[in-house]
């Protein structure tokens, strides 16, 4: 039941909406769509900008599409964020596993990252500190559910 037929969303307006977010392969990395859907008040920076202007001026009921770049969602993959180490360099007691997390520094000791195991070949460990959607454009479905008076 549609109880504001006609009007749409404007800044400051308290609104319900459901999203999904998409690789480009369709893959769903998040979706409210089995949960909760999210309330969030227009024009207060609650959500994603890209999400926010695609939500103002929409009708309860309407869907939009919009796709946040990789600079704008998690950044562009940097080859710089990718280290190799030796083995012994990981203080675990058990070997590494693809997809565990270490603690790393720099060789200054300038910066300390968290990265992830991406590959294990004899005693040399890759370890990722990229975020792991960094490099990859997100696209949303939105659904506004309701706006609320």
């Amino acid at each position: 039941m549609t109880i504001n037929k006609g009007k749409r969303t404007t800044n400051g307006d308290t609104i319900v909406f459901h999203y999904t977010a998409k690789l480009d392969n369709g893959k769903i990395i998040k979706s409210t769509k089995k949960d909760k859907p999210l309330k969030c008040t227009l024009g207060k920076k609650q959500i994603r900008t890209e999400l926010e202007q695609k939500l103002l001026g929409m009708e309860e009921g309407d869907t939009q599409h919009v796709t946040v770049p990789a600079k704008n969602a998690f950044g562009h993959y940097r080859k710089d964020l990718v280290f190799n180490v030796p083995k012994e360099k990981l203080s675990e007691k058990q070997e590494p596993k693809i997809g565990a997390k270490y603690k790393i520094r720099e060789k200054n000791n300038a910066k300390s990252y968290i990265g992830r195991v991406t590959k294990i070949d004899g005693n040399k460990v890759t370890l990722d500190a990229n975020h792991i959607l960094a490099g990859k454009d997100i696209n949303y479905e939105i659904e506004l559910l309701k706006i609320v008076e």
